[in-house]
């Protein structure tokens, strides 16, 4: 390779990662003064569960358990290396019994929190490497029937996120985010903590639009709640997920995205399906 190609080569990968923002988390940031609307949709479907042996199987009573959640985040650009954030997840969530028990379906219908981000960008080129932390204010406590659902239990979580992605020229990128959410006592209970590692792998297939497959996988491990000190049995365990998606963009600054994946592998916690749909738009 020619001295002359070496600076294109780079200035290449970098134009292709300083537009990389797309999903709803990942190691970009803003440029200063811009910001950034993402609207998320998720979906979450479960009627089984992993039990303390690692084994899938159905819910005694509940037929079906339905989350329902439209994640609104705006970011704004500090600088060309820092951004803050807020989300506003509002949720629904329904769960539908057996016909023999002869009882009405509960619902949930509020905006339970909200997150606060800020996050700061280290590293441009050839990858992006990036920092964050997120905090959670809790404004509701989840009702009784979404017991053991990943939402939030009425108390502050503290989520120290790293983020690093790593763009080729030929189009294939990887995007990996480990964090650990530490989630805060409320009275005598303090739910468990959480380690969260995800990987995504995908290929650029029209570069002009950013038409990009991936797959990914998302595993998270649960360190055992306590109530008045003592540790609680079943809240410890796993659960990994795996998906695939597609994400587009159609116009500059606006980016669509949809994916789903399932529960495969777990202990002490639900198994089930999960879609989501993305939408992002940059502007001044």
């Amino acid at each position: 390779m020619s001295k002359k190609m070496i600076p294109l080569l780079f200035a290449l990968i970098s134009a292709f990662s300083q537009i990389s923002s797309a999903g709803e988390f990942d190691a970009s940031t803003l440029p200063k003064g811009r910001y950034l609307l993402k609207i998320y949709p998720k979906i979450f479907f479960a009627s089984a569960g992993f039990d303390g042996e690692a084994k899938g199987a159905n819910f005694a009573e509940v037929s079906g358990l339905t989350r329902i959640e439209f994640r609104f985040g705006v970011y704004r650009g500090i600088t060309d290396n820092l951004m803050a954030g807020i989300i506003l997840p509002l949720g629904y969530t329904r769960s539908t019994y057996s016909p023999d028990l002869r009882r009405e379906r509960d619902t949930s219908i509020g905006l339970r929190e909200i997150w606060l981000l800020v996050q700061h960008q280290w590293i441009t080129l050839p990858v992006i490497s990036s920092s964050s932390l997120r905090i959670k204010i809790p404004f509701t406590d989840k009702k009784d029937f979404e017991e053991g659902l990943r939402i939030g239990d009425g108390q502050i979580d503290l989520y120290p996120v790293y983020y690093f992605d790593w763009f080729t020229p030929v189009h294939i990128y990887l995007k990996s985010e480990i964090g650990y959410k530490y989630r805060m006592k409320k009275g005598d209970t303090k739910p468990s903590d959480e380690f969260r590692a995800v990987l995504q792998s995908g290929y650029e297939l029209i570069p002009q639009v950013r038409l990009r497959l991936f797959t990914f996988s998302d595993y998270t491990r649960f360190f055992g709640g306590k109530d008045k000190g003592e540790s609680v049995p079943g809240t410890s365990g796993y659960l990994y997920t795996i998906g695939y998606g597609v994400e587009i963009w159609p116009r500059p600054g606006f980016s669509m995205e949809m994916s789903t994946g399932g529960d495969f592998m777990g202990k002490n916690h639900f198994r089930g399906m999960r879609w989501v749909i993305g939408i992002g738009y940059l502007f001044r």
